[in-house]
């Protein structure tokens, strides 16, 4: 910088004669010539930077990155362009152009304004024309020619004053004086000869007055002519107290203020026993006592309310939410999920907590000892007819409240303190009959599978007694085409009683469906030859099944099965393996080196029982790897 100011300064003060400032100040900022200089000459030089048809907005981008400011950007960029023009464009046209920069006349005295500065010489300069009307294209014209040549305008008031040289310099003329208009303030009124003979207005201002006060003091008042303008007496403020600049003043305020009204009132100040002030005490029931009163309540909406955040509960916190913290949540979900016989339209069912016999003629359940003949009503209850016509926007409402109670119901059943805590209840062994009953609809599919989700969950806890309902229908449908359903009625049949003190035995399979249950067995499906063999180990655990099955079985066909389940994957031995009559082996391959299980050496061994879990698996693969 301190080159380039040497440089520039001594070619300005040589080249051109011009006084030179190495810290020109354009608006409020002081310009840093060498990065100004070094910015112009890298976009290609005062010529280029100025074309606006090449580069548009050059200088005020150029302002910008010096931060001249964000108002008035076309004056900051214009004296950016100024300064640049004035200090550095003679030294640019020696420094980058090698030429010698045009005298002082024609380049730093006269404006900015315009582009060319190389081609810029005295042959080819032309001055600006001046804007006095006399001079046309440089030349005086004189005479009426002079109007001729020019645009008319308005003529203004001649001013009697020497006009040769203000033309000639083309300045401005003195704008003509304002008179404010003063009244008459004479206490009586001039008579003509007064005024014929009063002394003449001083010339050149109209009515004897200079800027518009009187020369001629005699007709003004006394009070006029003595007035003098009252000194203005500053204000005297003081701030003023609001809430927001002072709230410990407020709250002292607000303080003294209870303080008097208990004071007047002294009755006031003793607060009611047992009364609860607002934001004290409790803070009101949880979420879990909140959806057990909506679902309590009976009202359609709270009902809606409280199963939506049941089934999140439920799903997310079973082990939070269980049946014994919640008294009357078992009920009242059971009472909700037997709305589905009045949906139906022909089963309206009705829980009843008295010690009296009911009659079999209704739909009433029995909810202290269980209803005897629950079978033969969710037998009346399936062979209900339903439509495959569109569905009101009520019968979906109702049947999605239906169904979210029998998803909290199935969710909550899988906790064992929840399943162990509801199979006591008589209402919920009923329940599960009705919904195993449910007609084959698409409507009431989901609800049914529901029903065998809880009746495998539930049967643990139950005794398999030859009577019972449950079992009978279990039984019944293990002869269903439904797969899923097959499967949940045989473990929930080999299930039953299971965690009971006491373990029931089961005699009231039919043959037939023993039979089958044991041709079952040669069906390649995993999951339902493992529920054949649990009922089968179940159902032969008492020595009277085991009598009617040799009565009514082909005991020989039903061993050779079994023993071929046992020999799945088996390898021989050396050893001669007895004949069975009977039995089918299944054929097995020759083992090969391939099929061999390497031994693993007793050195490699204990190198890996020096470590421990998880760097003693690693190592265990480093060893594979390796070999």
């Amino acid at each position: 910088m301190r080159h380039l100011g040497r440089s520039a300064h001594s070619s300005a003060d040589t080249v051109t004669r011009t006084s030179f400032d190495p810290r020109p100040k354009v608006g409020t900022r002081r310009v840093d010539l060498l990065r100004l200089y070094q910015r112009v000459v890298g976009l290609g030089g005062y010529d280029v930077v100025s074309d606006t048809k090449s580069q548009k907005l050059a200088w005020r981008s150029i302002g910008q990155e010096f931060n001249l400011g964000t108002t008035n950007l076309p004056a900051l960029a214009f004296n950016l362009k100024t300064v640049y023009y004035k200090y550095l464009a003679a030294y640019e046209i020696v420094d980058v152009h090698g030429k010698e920069p045009p005298p002082r006349e024609i380049f730093e005295d006269v404006s900015a304004k315009g582009g060319n500065i190389l081609g810029r010489t005295l042959e080819n300069f032309v001055r600006p024309q001046p804007r006095d009307p006399k001079f046309v294209d440089g030349t005086e014209v004189e005479g009426s020619d002079a109007d001729d040549h020019n645009t008319p305008r308005i003529d203004k008031m001649e001013v009697d004053e020497p006009s040769s040289l203000r033309e000639r310099r083309n300045l401005r003329q003195a704008p003509p004086q304002r008179v404010l208009f003063q009244g008459d303030m004479s206490t009586m009124r001039q008579s003509r000869h007064n005024m014929a003979t009063s002394p003449t207005p001083h010339s050149g201002y109209p009515y004897g007055s200079t800027n518009g006060v009187s020369s001629h003091n005699s007709n003004l008042p006394t009070t006029l002519a003595n007035y003098e303008p009252r000194q203005q007496v500053p204000l005297t403020l003081r701030p003023v107290t609001t809430p927001s600049n002072n709230p410990e003043a407020y709250k002292a305020l607000e303080l003294a203020r209870r303080d008097a009204i208990l004071a007047k009132y002294p009755s006031h100040s003793q607060q009611p026993k047992g009364m609860m002030m607002p934001g004290t005490g409790f803070t009101g029931p949880s979420i879990y006592i909140r959806t057990l009163l909506s679902l309590q309540s009976g009202v359609l909406e709270e009902q809606e309310y409280a199963l939506h955040h049941l089934v999140k509960i439920s799903h997310e916190r079973g082990d939070k939410y269980r049946f014994d913290g919640f008294s009357g949540l078992a009920e009242a979900l059971v009472e909700t999920v037997l709305q589905i016989g009045s949906l139906m339209g022909n089963g309206h069912f009705d829980i009843s907590y008295e010690y009296q016999e009911l009659p079999s003629s209704n739909w009433r359940i029995d909810g202290m000892n269980g209803t005897p003949d629950i079978l033969e009503k969710a037998q009346r209850l399936s062979s209900a007819s339903l439509s495959d016509r569109l569905e009101t926007s009520d019968y979906s409402r109702r049947l999605c409240l239906i169904n979210e109670a029998g998803l909290v119901l199935r969710n909550m059943v899988m906790l064992e303190e929840n399943a162990e805590f509801i199979s006591k209840y008589p209402a919920m062994r009923d329940l599960v009959v009705i919904l195993l009953y449910l007609p084959d609809h698409a409507s009431t599919n989901e609800l049914r599978h529901y029903g065998f989700d809880l009746a495998e969950q539930l049967s643990k806890y139950l005794p398999a007694n030859d009577d019972d309902a449950l079992l009978k229908a279990l039984t019944h449908f293990i002869d269903d085409s439904d797969r899923a359903i097959v499967l949940a009625s045989l473990r929930a049949i080999s299930r039953m009683g299971t965690s009971l003190a006491e373990l029931t035995p089961i005699h009231s399979i039919p043959i037939p469906t023993i039979i089958r249950i044991c041709d079952w067995l040669l069906v390649e499906d995993q999951e339902l030859r493992t529920a054949c063999l649990d009922l089968l180990y179940r159902y032969t655990a008492v020595v009277k099944n085991i009598e009617v099955l040799l009565d009514n079985f082909d005991v020989e066909v039903l061993i050779g099965r079994i023993v071929r389940l046992l020999l799945y994957g088996a390898k021989p031995s050396g050893d001669k393996l007895p004949d069975l009559p009977g039995a089918i082996l299944l054929p097995t391959a020759p083992a090969t080196e391939e099929t061999q299980i390497p031994k693993i050496p007793t050195e490699l061994v204990e190198q890996l029982l020096i470590f421990d879990e998880p760097e003693r698996s690693s190592q265990w693969y480093v060893s594979h790897i390796e070999v």
